[in-house]
């Protein structure tokens, strides 16, 4: 159903039947509609677009998910969260440069997106989230099938960029990787964004050039942090440049 069509059949309606469904167990998520739209390089990012009713059903999950890991995510990210932003991001780094930082690392997390592991995830989920009724719904999302040219297809793992809770399960699981980040370097600052995270690290121009992104498996998620050497760029915050 559209949202036009949803006005005409009743919304309070549509909302109560909806309800009733879940509280049934009978809640059943359907295929995502695969769309692409064009990033800065020329190149096509693909989405997965749900349908208004799963989307109603995400909200409804992500405004009692969200605070509860909230609490768990760290100061340093911003990226898909509540009342923060990128901007706030830069102004963070710009504030750790008047104190002595020097360089950005910024690094690409190759098709972040589209190789979440789904039962890592879940794990991740299930560790703060005890309501299995809730965890049934995750794992719905997770593997609802993307069509594309009427043909739909099942991935094996990721979670579709365009679902209203794809970007809180993409926080949760790069929590991960920040805990590790935090564990093994003096990192102050990153930005979550669209499968980038930058880093702002304090450090001499020597030191800078031998730090590299954390790769491999991060922690019991297996976040791969694994940027292409053209994705990973080094920036010389002295020059004004951040």
């Amino acid at each position: 159903m559209t949202i036009g069509e949803i006005e005409q059949y009743g919304v309070r309606r549509f909302l109560q039947e909806l309800g009733d469904v879940l509280r049934a167990g009978e809640y059943g998520a359907q295929v995502v509609r695969r769309a692409y739209i064009p990033k800065a390089d020329g190149a096509k990012r693909p989405l997965g677009i749900p349908t208004v009713r799963d989307r109603v059903v995400q909200m409804a999950a992500k405004l009692v998910l969200e605070p509860i890991f909230e609490a768990d995510f760290g100061p340093c990210s911003y990226g898909f969260r509540p009342k923060r932003s990128a901007q706030m991001a830069l102004q963070r780094l710009r504030q750790l440069g008047n104190q002595g930082a020097d360089h950005v690392l910024d690094a690409d997390i190759e098709n972040y997106f589209g190789s979440i592991d789904h039962d890592k995830l879940l794990t991740l989920v299930g560790q703060r989230v005890g309501d299995r009724r809730v965890l049934k719904l995750v794992r719905l999302w997770l593997q609802a099938g993307v069509m594309e040219d009427g043909v739909v297809r099942h991935p094996a793992a990721g979670t579709p960029q365009g679902g209203v809770i794809s970007p809180l399960l993409s926080n949760i699981y790069l929590h991960v990787l920040d805990r590790v980040w935090a564990d093994t370097a003096r990192i102050w600052a990153n930005w979550c964004g669209m499968r980038t995270t930058s880093w702002f690290c304090a450090a001499t121009p020597a030191t800078a050039k031998k730090r590299k992104p954390a790769s491999g498996s991060a922690g019991t998620a297996g976040a791969e942090a694994a940027p292409t050497e053209d994705a990973t760029r080094g920036a010389d915050g002295r020059t004004g440049r951040l």
